[in-house]
């Protein structure tokens, strides 16, 4: 059977050559989650290829530079505010998560210099893109499977 029959279900054998620091990692590693070191190659090979994807999904909806690092940010504001992935956040959580965005906000775009005033429409807009970059960070956490919504 040549290597383009195989089923995607097949388990195939391979031979592996790594330093035996690594190798000794590795099996200190698997002992620790209770896998051989077979499984355990096999769980961090997975994840690493999950991370990859994730990449991918995460640069395809993002792009790069300051619109990535902000939805990274309030994605990370709302994992730190609601821990345990309710449904609900709270009154504390919600004010938590809204000084969060400010603060990261102020940190990638400083605000001007003190004696300039921002018009209302600026502040206006600036809400209005508080709410929509919520429901981005919200769209994020879905397609990296960190929320519970469908």
């Amino acid at each position: 059977m040549s290597d383009d029959a195989r089923a995607p279900s097949d388990i195939v054998n391979l031979k592996l050559r790594l330093r035996e620091d690594l190798r000794a990692r590795l099996e200190a590693s698997a002992k620790a989650e209770g896998n051989s070191l077979n499984s355990e190659i096999i769980r961090r090979l997975e994840m690493d290829l999950a991370d990859d994807k994730r990449g991918l999904i995460e640069t395809a909806m993002l792009g790069g530079g300051y619109n990535a690092r902000l939805v990274r940010g309030i994605a990370a504001l709302l994992v730190i505010a609601n821990p345990g992935s309710s449904d609900e956040m709270s009154i504390a959580q919600r004010w938590a998560v809204r000084l969060g965005i400010n603060h990261l906000l102020d940190a990638l775009m400083p605000v001007p210099s003190q004696g300039d005033q921002m018009p209302q429409e600026d502040l206006e807009e600036r809400a209005h893109l508080f709410a929509g970059l919520l429901n981005v960070a919200g769209t994020y956490l879905k397609g990296l499977g960190l929320s519970k919504e469908p």
